[in-house]
């Protein structure tokens, strides 16, 4: 199991303080482009009411740089443009 998926398991079972703790011991470049990774703990403090916690998320997504980059594709036909943008999977083996 990757620190990630370790980190969005916590983060579903509500288990902020170790999602914290995990942050706190992997090194950043091991999270790089984690900007999901890093949002379902926010999203996770969110919904506990824990408010404190999401802007640490929040202020740690500005300090690493993170964004939120959801691929899109466009199309144009008949010079009429047509925005897609896929669905969210899951990827389990």
């Amino acid at each position: 199991m990757t620190a990630g998926t370790f980190l969005q398991a916590v983060s579903a079972a509500g288990e902020l303080d170790e999602g914290f703790r995990l942050l706190d011991r992997v090194p950043p470049s091991l999270l790089c482009d984690s900007f999901p990774i890093h949002n379902s703990l926010r999203e996770a403090c969110r919904v506990a009411r824990d408010e404190a916690g999401a802007a640490r998320v929040s202020a740690l997504i500005d300090e690493r740089g993170l964004t939120n980059l959801s691929p899109e594709a466009v199309v144009v036909v008949g010079g009429e443009e047509t925005r897609h943008f896929p669905e969210p999977s899951l990827n389990l083996p």
